[in-house]
């Protein structure tokens, strides 16, 4: 589920220079889903999105490929296109339980890179950018409106996690599903759970809800947008 807010938002601050970084698009859509789920807290959930290149298909990451990932920009600098890609085609074309440990970082990269030599080279570098960004982000980004996410940056070892916050939201609420299962679910089916819970509960004020939400997105890009200007000068 994309959020027309964040693809407006992603419109303008790309069309300004702001480069958001994949781990950006996931926190500021996921924020901007709860504005919608604030405002409609009745919406469905959707139906993961995937992409099929018949010798691999690549999807829509559950909360558990979005850890990984988090992970992996701590190993593979992923500042560079080439190795953005292999990164997250490598992670997004295999169920999260499949994906490699991290206890031994240089076999895991190895694998990325034997993935990306094996299944990757003989695709264009702009087809595979698209459908990451289709899967991530979830707009038709082959018809050319916006571009797809620019690669990734360092991730400071104290950055808080976007995925693990939204898993913290189902321990408050104190909902019956197993971190194993959270991790299997996408954001967008663990905010509408957070939502439903709260509905049940008679914890649900609409005006508050949105009001929380709201504040929460506009905050957070506004911090993307400064971390983008301050970056620019130096």
């Amino acid at each position: 589920m994309v959020s027309r807010l964040f693809l407006a938002d992603y419109k303008a601050m790309t069309s300004s220079g702001v480069q958001l970084a994949p781990e950006d698009v996931i926190r500021l859509n996921a924020l901007a889903l709860k504005v919608k789920l604030a405002r409609k807290p009745l919406a469905r959930v959707h139906l993961p999105r995937a992409v099929d290149f018949r010798r691999f298909v690549l999807r829509e990451p559950t909360l558990a490929h979005e850890i990984w990932i988090e992970e992996a920009q701590r190993h593979v600098d992923v500042s560079s296109e080439l190795a953005y890609i292999a990164v997250f085609a490598f992670a997004l074309s295999r169920p999260a339980l499949a994906l490699p440990s991290w206890i031994r970082p240089q076999r895991t990269i190895r694998a990325i890179f034997n993935f990306a030599r094996r299944r990757l080279a003989c695709l264009r570098r702009d087809t595979i950018s698209d459908a990451l960004a289709f899967c991530l982000a979830g707009d038709d980004w082959t018809v050319g409106e916006n571009p797809p996410p620019p690669p990734g940056r360092d991730v400071p070892a104290d950055e808080p996690s976007p995925a693990l916050a939204i898993i913290e939201g189902l321990r408050v609420r104190r909902l019956p599903v197993t971190l194993d299962e959270a991790k299997a679910m996408t954001a967008a089916d663990i905010l509408s759970l957070i939502v439903h819970a709260d509905l049940r509960d008679g914890e649900y004020n609409r005006d508050a809800a949105a009001h929380d939400a709201l504040g929460d997105y506009i905050r957070a890009r506004e911090e993307i947008k400064a971390r983008a200007k301050s970056q620019t000068k130096e």
